[in-house]
């Protein structure tokens, strides 16, 4: 809804051509660091590189803080139990080796 909000100029609730127009040369000359007027890989690749260094700021800055310190320290963690009553899988029957599963097998 921010960005929204950023790109509707005129605050009427709605995208028209000429505001988004207006953003996208503004979004070209902010990411055209040489001021060539062509966007080279490099320019490409810092301008996404600066995009998401911004959206993960925002995505720090709205969780709580608790989570924030979970997600740092963090201690991975095990995997889940089996269910209870859960029987263990029947070991399967050892098939010869280069046969394809579900042909009969030793059948000629």
């Amino acid at each position: 809804m921010v960005k929204f909000n950023e790109i509707d100029t005129n605050k009427d609730s709605v995208l028209d051509r000429v505001e988004l127009t207006a953003y996208a040369v503004n979004q070209f000359l902010q990411m055209d660091l040489n001021k060539d007027r062509f966007l080279n890989e490099e320019e490409f690749k810092k301008a996404q590189e600066a995009e998401q260094a911004k959206l993960k700021a925002i995505v720090q800055a709205l969780m709580p803080p608790q989570q924030q310190q979970q997600q740092q320290a963090a201690p991975p963690r095990p995997a889940p139990a089996p269910p209870r009553g859960a029987q263990p899988a029947p070991p399967q029957a050892q098939q010869p080796q280069g046969l394809a599963p579900g042909l009969p097998q030793g059948v000629r």
